[in-house]
């Protein structure tokens, strides 16, 4: 399975890289689509954006690249993909909100869902590892276990020096 998520990684970050690239080195076509949804930045007093749609395109292209290129090479993957999921999803909004037909609107809100998909995935994969949560209940359960087998020798131990007390004493 280690192989397959060293070859699905770069895949699944190859668009974001592209996209982030592009951003940085062209990002007027990316602050046209910022452009087109100032109203509802500014509604989310994210005025700053609307007000500087080529910086915040550049700079969203240079946070997609780094967090893309982290997931690709495998460092660090479920923060790269968490922070890529966090980023891309309001640029996924902006990108099907700027397409003209309904169809673009479908068909790019599909794309962006399925790639979004795939960095949920990676951001919650463990590598086979269990959850933290499965892990600290376990510890709770074999240690009540152990608590409970310390318990019974104790008990039996005391109920032996009980015993040899009676007849030390000669009491039944």
């Amino acid at each position: 399975m280690n192989i397959l998520r060293t070859m699905i990684r770069p895949l699944v970050a190859a668009p974001f890289i592209v996209e982030g690239i592009d951003a940085i080195k062209s990002p007027k076509a990316h602050a046209r689509k910022v452009e087109k949804i100032a109203p509802t930045l500014r509604r989310f007093r994210l005025d700053w954006v609307a007000d500087h749609p080529q910086l915040a395109s550049r700079a969203a292209g240079a946070v997609t690249v780094c967090a893309a290129g982290a997931l690709a090479l495998g460092k660090a993957p479920r923060t790269a993909a968490t922070l890529l999921t966090a980023v891309s999803l309001p640029i996924a909004c902006a990108q099907v909100a700027s397409e003209e037909s309904i169809s673009e609107k479908i068909q790019t809100g599909i794309n962006r869902g399925a790639l979004t998909g795939a960095l949920v995935l990676a951001a919650l994969d463990r590598q086979g590892a269990p959850s933290l949560m499965w892990r600290a209940s376990n510890f709770a359960s074999r240690t009540a276990d152990k608590a409970a087998v310390q318990a019974e020798q104790v008990k039996a131990a005391a109920h032996s020096q009980l015993v040899s007390a009676k007849s030390a004493i000669g009491v039944n």
